[in-house]
């Protein structure tokens, strides 16, 4: 967010959009209603994306979460992991946190849980004229997410990470989709 306006050149090595995008044709585990979705999710992202201002892009980090952050004592000082890094809209990166936040794999196989889902929301400030854009990126990660684990094949508890972010992704076309 303090990044806003302020980022005037990010190497654009990594399209999160294309990227989700070249994906979908391939992963057959969805249906049709699903991969509509996804598809209109993109095509949001991407008008959101082209029609912003400058004064609206900040860094994104692509994959930020916890175990990408440096700490000193109680206090970040830097960030990992930055082959994901662009310049974007903050939605993008909130999107993919929350999804972090939302995964809990001990339980094996996701439930939605609405009270923690807006407790994390009221974390960050985010507004609630803001859930619908949100709640698009939240499908494309959780697709991505799953689309990944079902490819890396040698991934230590793949079926389980893989079954797990299947049902997220289930649970948030369901629940997230507008209707037609």
């Amino acid at each position: 967010e303090k990044t806003k306006g302020k980022v005037s050149f990010v190497p654009a090595q990594y399209n999160f959009l294309d990227d989700v995008a070249a994906c979908l044709p391939a992963f057959t585990p969805i249906s049709a209603m699903q991969k509509k979705i996804i598809e209109k999710a993109i095509a949001f992202a991407r008008k959101l994306e082209v029609s912003a201002n400058k004064n609206e892009l900040c860094f994104i980090h692509g994959d930020y979460n916890p175990g990408n952050i440096l700490f000193t004592g109680d206090i970040p000082t830097g960030l990992i992991d930055l082959d994901w890094s662009r310049k974007g809209l903050p939605l993008e990166d909130l999107a993919y946190t929350l999804m972090m936040f939302m995964r809990d794999y001990a339980t094996k196989s996701f439930r939605f849980d609405e009270e923690r889902f807006l407790e994390l929301c009221s974390w960050y400030g985010l507004r609630e004229a803001d859930f619908p854009d949100l709640k698009k990126y939240l499908i494309l990660y959780a697709f991505y997410d799953a689309n990944l684990f079902r490819r890396l094949k040698a991934l230590p508890n793949r079926e389980l990470y893989y079954s797990y972010q299947k049902e997220m992704l289930d649970d948030f076309c369901l629940r997230f989709a507008e209707p037609e």
